[in-house]
């Protein structure tokens, strides 16, 4: 048995160990000693039988483990390198990899089995299928005809049956004569005297007749939408300028209208460093107009001695423009008047006193031309930055 044999290979080592250095005797046992004296050996036997020699020590050394009746060791207990086992290594080489192929001809019939089979992507024809020629004989085409009498009662169904394009009688339709004897044909005429109410005739001249319709009055209350215009209002021709009077005309105001630039274009003090024109004070007069402008002016100067001019900036196309007016000049409230004909141009005034508002009082009168562009009252100071135009300076402008 190859367990005896392997005991004895051991057994024999074991000897050959012992003549060598006088050992101590062989022991056996169930289980390895704590302690051994280097030289000795000890046959385990039972769960993990073997053979073992003491190589130090206290150092026990298996030459064989788990080694049996059977002659065989048991799988990860043989210790050392694969190739030291021989038997080991020659069964393994006889044996294939655990993943491995194989061709066609390694299979026993493998290649005559297939040689009669058909590949997986094949056809057929009709006759290799046992029956289906007889069966498709007896089949018509996907797509085809039939004949009435080819379906049961078809024939019979449609016998009974109208056209479906087809005319009636009047007498196929219930009542339906009764019903048109009441009425009129569809091509017919009345007498005057078969209309209830107004009539009107078509042989009447008037209907073809493209006169122009009689004048009428509409009364106002039944205008409800749309927007008249002004020139039908009353005569003459309406504008911005004017207004409807109560003859029906359109007429300029004899007063005029006063347009006031208002305080609230001077948002704030104005300092006059050189002339300059007042966008807050300005208007556009319209073309070929005549306007009025009364203004009211307040101002404060720096010094006693500094005065204040006036004068107008004004459209190109002006026919003219003339200005007259008076500012207070004391604290005793002396006046000084001033007159002028032309634009940019203005009287210098002897001045105020210091921290007082002053006030200027002008009258303008202004004859536009063809240009409506923007009118602008100006001022120049007798000394740079030294007066204020304040406020709440306003003019009025009115047109006639």
């Amino acid at each position: 048995m190859r367990w005896l044999g392997s005991l004895a290979l051991v057994v024999v080592c074991a000897i050959s160990l012992v003549a060598q250095s006088t050992p101590p005797l062989l022991t056996t046992g169930t289980s390895l000693p704590a302690t051994c004296v280097q030289g000795a050996s000890f046959i385990l036997v039972g769960s993990g039988a073997g053979f073992y020699i003491c190589t130090a020590p206290d150092t026990w050394l298996p030459l064989a483990t788990n080694v049996g009746p059977s002659g065989g060791s048991a799988w990860g207990a043989i210790t050392g390198t694969l190739t030291a086992q021989l038997d080991l290594q020659t069964a393994l080489d006889t044996k294939a990899a655990t993943a491995h192929i194989h061709g066609q001809a390694d299979v026993t019939n493998l290649v005559t089995a297939l040689a009669g089979k058909a590949p997986t992507d094949h056809t057929h024809a009709e006759g290799d299928v046992t029956g289906l020629v007889t069966d498709l004989a007896g089949k018509a085409a996907s797509v085809h005809t039939h004949v009435q009498s080819d379906i049961t009662g078809l024939v019979a169904a449609l016998a009974g049956k109208a056209a479906s394009s087809h005319t009636h009688a009047i007498s196929d339709t219930t009542n339906l004569q009764s019903t048109l004897d009441g009425k009129a044909a569809s091509s017919h005429t009345h007498a005057p005297a078969d209309v209830t109410g107004t009539a009107v005739i078509t042989s009447d001249a008037r209907l073809s007749d493209a006169r122009t319709p009689l004048s009428h009055n509409q009364a106002g209350e039944t205008i409800t939408t749309g927007t008249v215009a002004a020139a039908r209002l009353g005569s003459g021709s309406p504008s911005s300028a004017n207004f409807l009077r109560g003859d029906g005309s359109w007429q300029v105001p004899s007063g005029g209208g006063a347009t006031t630039l208002t305080s609230t274009t001077l948002q704030s003090d104005a300092v006059i460093a050189n002339y300059t024109a007042i966008t807050g004070l300005a208007f556009t007069p319209l073309a070929n107009t005549n306007y009025l402008i009364d203004c009211h002016i307040s101002y404060t100067s720096t010094a006693a001695t500094t005065g204040i001019n006036f004068a107008w900036d004004v459209p190109a196309s002006v026919v003219g423009i003339t200005m007259s007016g008076y500012t207070t000049t004391t604290a005793t409230g002396a006046n000084e008047g001033f007159h002028q004909r032309t634009d940019n141009v203005g009287t210098s005034t002897s001045a105020s006193v210091v921290t007082v508002e002053n006030t200027a009082v002008l009258s303008a009168r202004l004859r536009n031309g063809a240009n409506a562009t923007s009118t602008t009252l100006g001022f120049t100071p007798e000394t740079a930055n030294s007066v204020s135009v304040l406020a709440g300076s306003v003019c009025q402008v009115r047109s006639y």
